[in-house]
């Protein structure tokens, strides 16, 4: 019902942090690993002509606040999903009035890692990951505000983990590109002969 995104008060990233956990935990709809992990926040302002959101610029325009839930960090390393900064476990908070709801939608993939259970594989050199990148065998998480046609400036390499939304059995050490204009790719770090 696009008629929750005309009514409410104004929202703060604090408050719609607050009430999105009040509804999760007590329902037990996350695992509490999650609940407890890094949370972040975007604003959106959603558009009725092609019932889509968008970034909104400032907390005055916004309608609904995306709260996102990621892993915690891995012996100092993210734990990523596909979109980068777009978890897989979010709530999508709205300041409506009564009678209408104020978590319009929520989303929750969870696989758990066994901690206990690990191994070590050779990596990749970095000039390898590099190499993949320009070949077109990486993962584009976001594309930011690039097109295909443009020379990408890649400012930022490093290891991080792959938290995929289907379930695998180890978490991947990938190498994350981060360029000019939000642009971020991942390649996977492990050295070829030892994937199957």
């Amino acid at each position: 019902n696009p008629e929750i995104f005309n009514h409410g008060n104004a929202i703060t990233k604090e408050q719609a942090i607050s009430e999105a956990n009040n509804f999760i935990q007590p329902n037990n709809l996350f695992d509490e690993s999650i609940l407890k992990g890094i949370i972040t926040t975007d604003i959106l302002k959603y558009n009725s002509t092609d019932q889509t959101f968008t970034t909104a610029t400032s907390l005055s325009e916004t309608n609904v606040i995306r709260v996102n839930y990621f892993r915690n960090d891995l012996d100092d390393m993210k734990i990523l999903p596909a979109g980068f900064d777009k978890s897989y476990n979010y709530a999508l908070y709205t300041a409506a009035n009564t009678p209408y709801p104020r978590m319009t939608e929520i989303n929750y993939s969870f696989w758990p890692i066994s901690f206990d259970d690990f191994a070590t594989y050779p990596l990749k050199s970095s000039v390898s990951a590099w190499q993949d990148l320009v070949d077109g065998y990486a993962h584009v998480a976001k594309m930011g505000n690039n097109t295909e046609n443009n020379n990408i400036v890649i400012r930022k390499i490093y290891l991080s983990y792959y938290d995929s939304e289907e379930p695998q059995l180890y978490l991947q050490p990938i190498f994350v590109f981060e360029g000019d204009n939000n642009f971020v790719a991942f390649v996977s770090a492990i050295s070829p002969e030892w994937l199957e």
